[in-house]
């Protein structure tokens, strides 16, 4: 009767021996499992710190040459750099060349400028050419006449494709006068926006100068993705 009993407690000691050797070994695999755990998070908070510590320094520079765009945005609008940008450059047959023929349009949509696929958008160089124009157009610059007839000509073409509730022109050779008579000639008065005369047009340019730069930084942006190109950027 006694051996029986002394079998099964040897059993069941044996049993527990090998119950506590399974959770023994369960135990030490979470230890290593939660060790390497550890190292990996260790590991990457190291990275991120270093990432952190490089986008301080980049958002650093970026306050710095913030500044530093401010500042020269706020010299180029003043008078004393017209004039040494003038100089610096002079009154060359290159710059009457550009001071003659320089033509541009922009077209803004709910705040937004238009640039239109590969930037095409206001292009008036290719409108102009397809123009019933009276003269060669070197021929019409000579004159205030001839400037509101390719700008009136040039705006009757935008009014009837798009409308525009109104219109900006900044031009020193002519006025909005014979910029209208010149509309009036192909289309009903009723269908040309209000006109209006703009003396300056430095801060537009600096305005564009800068869009030209956050354009081409967000097109570098894509690259580095692997992103297509997007013409519409």
């Amino acid at each position: 009767m006694g051996k029986p009993g002394k079998k099964r407690n040897k059993k069941t000691i044996a049993n527990n021996h090998l119950g506590m050797v399974g959770i023994s070994l369960i135990v030490l695999v979470l230890l290593v499992s939660l060790m390497v755990q550890s190292r990996d998070l260790k590991e990457s908070l190291t990275v991120y710190e270093t990432r952190a510590e490089a986008l301080s320094e980049q958002l650093e520079e970026e306050q710095a040459r913030t500044e530093e765009i401010k500042a020269l945005k706020e010299y180029m609008q003043t008078d004393e750099y017209a004039e040494q940008a003038k100089a610096s450059w002079g009154k060359t047959d290159a710059y009457k060349e550009y001071e003659q023929k320089a033509a541009g349009r922009s077209i803004v949509v709910g705040g937004h400028l238009i640039r239109g696929r590969q930037h095409v958008a206001g292009e008036v160089k290719y409108t102009q050419k397809v123009l019933n124009l009276s003269k060669p157009y070197d021929a019409l610059v000579e004159n205030k006449e001839g400037y509101a007839e390719i700008i009136g000509k040039t705006l009757v073409t935008m009014t009837a494709t798009i409308g525009p509730e109104a219109i900006f022109v900044y031009c020193e050779h002519t006025d909005l006068a014979h910029i209208q008579s010149v509309m009036l000639e192909s289309m009903e008065e009723r269908f040309i926006p209000p006109l209006h005369q703009l003396h300056d047009i430095k801060e537009y340019m600096m305005t564009g100068t800068f869009l030209r730069c956050i354009w081409r930084m967000d097109d570098l942006k894509r690259k580095e993705f692997g992103l297509t190109h997007n013409p519409y950027l």
